[in-house]
């Protein structure tokens, strides 16, 4: 038995590059106490639809450049390095979600999703082009061949298109999102403490941990 988490995240978004980063420290400052397993979900800020941008689309975190100031100085702080490059482009996502479906499905789902973070918005590689993300596939230990074969199907379509559903029923006010159990959601890249503490309350109604160990912490 673990503690469940559900992260709803875009890969074109750099906060859900940033809080990729900060989950990692809060799963690192529980590990041994109790299990935790992640699963990836995919969701689009920016859904391709007659060409008309959805409500809540990547550039809103960006609006000004104190937020993007703001956004940098977090990022720097958790080991990341934007580039420019990156954080300007907008390129179409939905086959790097379908590629990361098909990692999963390899067991490989962790490692492709961080080559695309970085190759998108550290390196400003366009991962809307198949050829970007065959390379993506290969350094992340899927093959090139196998990825250039998957690209040219269909595969994996319903499943990302169901999990974006899925959000979209959530009522996700943005991402990253995450759902912890079921019954705890957190919307942004919120401070590892933060998730520290809703991974411990978890443990504790779930039986994981003895004590209740955040009794002045509490998500609705």
């Amino acid at each position: 038995m673990a503690v469940e988490v559900d992260v709803y995240s875009d890969v074109a978004c750099p906060w859900c590059y940033l809080g990729k980063r900060r989950l990692e420290r809060a799963v690192a400052q529980v590990n041994g106490r109790f299990p935790v397993r992640v699963e990836w979900r995919s969701f689009e800020l920016r859904p391709r639809l007659g060409g008309s941008a959805a409500a809540g689309s990547r550039d809103a975190p960006l609006r000004t450049e104190a937020e993007q100031d703001e956004l940098l100085r977090a990022a720097y702080a958790e080991g990341v390095h934007f580039s420019a490059e990156g954080l300007a482009q907008d390129p179409p996502v939905f086959d790097a979600h379908r590629l990361i479906w098909f990692a999963r499905q390899a067991g490989r789902g962790e490692a492709l999703i961080e080559s695309v973070f970085r190759a998108s918005l550290c390196h400003g590689r366009d991962i809307g082009q198949h050829a970007e993300l065959e390379r993506i596939g290969e350094q992340a230990g899927l093959g090139a061949d196998r990825v250039r074969e998957f690209l040219r199907t269909g595969e994996g379509r319903r499943e990302v298109e169901a999990e974006m559903a899925a959000g979209q029923r959530l009522g996700l006010s943005g991402v990253p999102a995450l759902i912890i159990d079921g019954n705890i959601e957190i919307i942004g890249a919120r401070p590892p403490e933060e998730l520290t503490a809703a991974l411990e309350q978890a443990a504790w109604e779930k039986g994981l941990l003895d004590a209740d160990p955040t009794p002045a912490y509490r998500y609705p």
